[in-house]
């Protein structure tokens, strides 16, 4: 069954009931959240190339690959009766905690300022970065 639920505010029930996500997007840039949002959630994604610019070191983990009508078609049926309802994959939360979270963010820029913080400009407020991200 697919559904779809249109705009919505609180996405967290919608991502804890789904099988799988489906992330057909053929155009943009950058990277799409809605793919951290699924791996957040613990759900593997289909979806196009597209979907996942930025995560391609975690396609293997994060989903499956689908660039065409029939792909999509011939993954949904292939994994849909494989896939537990309401599954949950602890391996793709912890690629989103490591690689795509805010504190994974955090960590990643405080360690870039440290790299330059020789700098004049940085060094004096440093801590203050520090402070507002509480590292």
């Amino acid at each position: 069954l697919v559904q779809v639920i249109g705009a919505n505010d609180e996405l967290g029930k919608y991502y804890a009931d789904a099988k799988f996500i489906v992330a057909p997007i053929f155009d943009g840039s950058g990277m799409k959240t809605k793919i951290a949002e699924a791996m957040m959630f613990g759900k593997k994604v289909m979806g196009t190339s597209e979907a996942f610019v930025g995560y391609e070191d975690h396609l293997p983990d994060a989903g499956w690959l689908c660039n065409s009508k029939a792909e999509f078609i011939k993954v949904i049926m292939s994994v849909n009766e494989a896939v537990d309802n309401q599954a949950f994959d602890n391996n793709l939360r912890k690629i989103y905690q490591e690689n795509y979270s805010l504190e994974s963010a955090e960590i990643k820029m405080r360690n870039s300022l440290r790299n330059y913080s020789h700098c004049d400009i940085i060094l004096p407020h440093l801590h203050l970065l520090e402070q507002k991200f509480k590292v």
